[in-house]
């Protein structure tokens, strides 16, 4: 049976899961608490202490990018998993930084599946040259758990704006007779409050936010505490980015966020000058490290990034452009500007 197979498979084999005596959600095998409500399982073995020793005791450090990857000991020489370079020191003992997140979301692709959902992705995107499937080589196609910081948090804003309300007036007799749109203005102010579910802030050295985001979601109901054989034979990367500047990254975006659900909040047909402030509080966090597989690919002696989410297949990266593409795409667009050209011209003698 594959050993990544989860709680959501048992379904599918015909078996009923456990379920919580709390919430009644459906636990992981092997589980200590339930990670719905974090309620502990009866019998369960008890979770890895916090300061217990991972199994990861030995890595790499890329000198070129910069970043620091774990694995089990006794692993051989380890091209960088982000950026394909050979020049890594290997590190041992103190020279590998502590991990022990709390959570751990299982792969779900293994690596045919993902060495497939390359091949797919490489044969998509309008510029995309129609060999790079083919003459494309996959250099390597890694699996790995990145470290992620998830914030939950309440925001209470203040806002004030004005509010815009339409009104028509009629003008003219006859053919002259128009409708004339006014705007009547009035200030308004007033509180917002909402909660901020589980957004995900990338702790990673390898893989930038951005990026990141270019593959979510995640469907986080499949986390599981984390021990430490969950990590046995993939590899993993210890979190380089601190809770507070992850905190201050996941703060900024909730406070766009709040912008964006006080506009849709509005009353009135239109809006001008809004303004907010926003205070956070019962603000929760976990680290947790999410399932993603990494390739680097060569096509035409350069080299590209491939990432995969190793949960839901959805894929990013950097593929070259067909030169032939965009010159085509370029000369069709004069071309049809020509034409309207022409046509303006005929029309208007």
């Amino acid at each position: 049976m594959n050993a990544s197979l989860t709680l959501h498979d048992d379904a599918l084999l015909g078996k009923a899961p456990l379920r919580c005596a709390s919430c009644g959600s459906p636990l992981d095998p092997g589980a200590s608490h339930c990670s719905a409500c974090g309620a502990a399982i009866p019998g369960a073995e008890p979770p890895a202490e916090p300061g217990a020793p991972s199994i990861l005791t030995a890595g790499f450090e890329c000198r070129s990018c910069g970043a620091t990857v774990t694995c089990e000991p006794g692993r051989g020489s380890l091209p960088c998993t982000f950026c394909g370079s050979v020049y890594v020191v290997e590190l041992s003992g103190e020279g590998v930084t502590r991990l022990v997140p709390e959570l751990v979301v299982p792969f779900r692709i293994g690596k045919e599946q993902a060495a497939a959902a390359f091949s797919r992705w490489c044969g998509e995107g309008f510029f995309t040259p129609g060999d790079v499937a083919t003459a494309g080589k996959l250099d390597r196609l890694q699996g790995i758990y990145l470290p992620f910081w998830t914030f939950s948090m309440k925001a209470e804003s203040v806002w004030q704006a004005d509010i815009g309300e339409y009104w028509w007036e009629t003008r003219g007799s006859g053919k002259n007779r128009r409708r004339v749109r006014h705007t009547e203005w009035h200030p308004l102010s007033g509180r917002h409050h909402s909660y901020h579910f589980h957004h995900l802030v990338s702790g990673s050295q390898g893989l930038p936010q951005a990026e990141a985001e270019e593959v979510f979601p995640f469907d986080l109901r499949a986390m599981r505490r984390y021990r430490p054989e969950h990590l046995a034979g993939w590899l993993a990367e210890p979190y380089a980015v601190a809770r507070e500047e992850a905190l201050a990254v996941c703060q900024g975006r909730f406070q766009e966020i709040e912008g964006e659900r006080i506009a849709a909040f509005l009353p009135g047909d239109t809006y001008q000058g809004l303004e907010w402030e926003t205070a956070f509080s019962e603000v929760s966090d976990d680290l947790l490290l999410l399932p993603f597989w990494i390739g680097t690919y060569t096509y035409e002696g350069k080299l590209y990034r491939f990432v995969l989410n190793g949960q839901t297949r959805k894929a990013t990266g950097t593929r070259p452009r067909s030169p032939w593409k965009i010159t085509a795409a370029i000369l069709g667009v004069l071309a049809l500007l020509l034409l309207f050209i022409v046509l303006f011209l005929i029309l208007t003698r």
